[in-house]
């Protein structure tokens, strides 16, 4: 098994006080890899951390802290670049006799994040709240908010245990408006499933598509058509728990799914009779998280219980798989057409795991890659160890030369 090389061996460490479940990069920032983290302390006050990776200070993060009274179990960001300061975040309200999830939309002080290194190490900064969504159609309340990936900033949806609901917004982002909401469908329950049946865990907007959203549930990944109002197709995905879906950025109907079989498989929902591709890169406990890289989809991330994150290969289906032309193929055919040598041959990227990085030393749940740097990302284990890995050069040169 490849573990880290000298290039990703010394990776960057950030600690929590508390421990943290919730990971996401700043969509909107395209020139920075800034990361958001959430802390999940229950007897005490939590915060939502902010820091800035640099590849000319690799061993070290800027960064600042925003208050957040209640434990963070999901994060959000706008992408759209006129409001990439906007977030929101997923958290568990406890009472005397039960909890409740809320989730807010927040605005970050913008001239804390453009001059993060004249702030850095700065805590108990405001978050200023904009709306706190509408949840009273549900027992539970929403676990988790997406914005349209598109910067399309009229349009948010948010899942609880067993519905997906959609928020209309305004183009200040002042108010949002409660609109539909979708039942998930219960398919038979399988009582070797972990979790009880109709209970959500996970959602993925579809970039190519913007009126359909994945929802993982009990076994399942259900697609709603936001337009209509419904559910366009439900298939069974793992045995037990699936905890983590993610379209393709780059390749239309395909999307990623992890579950507590430990398995990571790809779909296209139209034809998901059977995986089109079924985990080339095994972990040995639950997968809490799976990622696709936004600029590269032949690389995938996973999380998982076993405290190890995968880089995965998945060339063979990927928007540019192995044998296609590319720039360097049109560069050696144009080297021989002029009576030059041709540039020598592009080392294969195969399917398979590439890289387990193993620093953590406990459960990893935050995953995320940078929105802005491809060869970047982020992992989180619950026990609050913060992570900033890169990939290594020799897989790099594989995609780019």
């Amino acid at each position: 098994m490849n573990r880290p090389s000298d290039d990703t061996e010394h990776a960057c460490v950030y600690g929590l006080r508390n421990q943290t479940r919730a990971v996401h990069s700043l969509s909107g920032e395209e020139e920075r890899s800034l990361f958001l983290i959430g802390t999940l302390g229950l007897a005490s006050e939590n915060e939502l951390h902010l820091i800035e990776y640099c590849e000319d200070r690799p061993d070290t993060v800027a960064h600042v802290e925003f208050r957040h009274s209640h434990e963070i179990h999901a994060i959000a960001s706008c992408p759209n670049r006129d409001a990439k300061h906007v977030i929101a975040t997923s958290y568990n309200v406890v009472g005397e006799r039960s909890h409740r999830m809320r989730s807010t939309l927040w605005r970050m002080d913008s001239r804390v994040i453009d001059n993060l290194g004249g702030n850095q190490g700065a805590v108990n900064l405001d978050l200023e709240p904009i709306v706190t969504l509408d949840d009273k159609f549900s027992k539970f309340g929403i676990a988790e908010v997406q914005f349209d990936p598109s910067g399309n900033t009229t349009k948010l949806v948010g899942r609880d245990r067993d519905h997906l609901a959609i928020y209309s917004l305004t183009e200040t982002l002042t108010s949002a408006m409660l609109g539909a909401t979708v039942a998930l469908p219960h398919p038979e329950h399988d009582p070797a499933s972990s979790g009880p049946t109709g209970t959500s865990s996970s959602l993925s907007w579809n970039p190519h598509a913007p009126s359909q959203i994945a929802v993982a549930h009990d076994q399942h990944v259900s697609v709603i058509d936001v337009r209509a109002g419904s559910v366009a197709t439900t298939f069974r995905t793992h045995d037990v728990q699936c905890r983590s879906v993610d379209w393709n950025p780059n390749k239309p109907h395909q999307l990623a799914t992890g579950g507590d079989d430990c398995a990571v498989r790809y779909w296209d929902p139209r034809h998901a009779a059977r995986p089109v591709l079924d985990d080339p890169g095994r972990h040995t406990h639950w997968v809490t998280h799976v990622q696709y890289n936004r600029f590269h989809d032949q690389l995938v991330l996973s999380a998982s219980t076993d405290h190890a994150v995968h880089l995965t290969s998945v060339s063979s289906i990927s928007s540019l798989p192995l044998g296609v032309m590319s720039d360097a193929s049109e560069t050696e055919d144009e080297a021989c057409a002029s009576g030059g040598s041709p540039p020598p041959p592009r080392a294969k990227l195969d399917d398979g795991l590439l890289m387990t990085y193993d620093q953590h030393e406990d459960s990893v749940y935050g995953l995320a890659w940078s929105a802005a740097n491809p060869w970047v990302f982020c992992s989180a284990s619950y026990d609050g160890r913060v992570l900033v890995n890169t990939v290594p050069n020799a897989i790099k040169y594989k995609i780019i030369l």
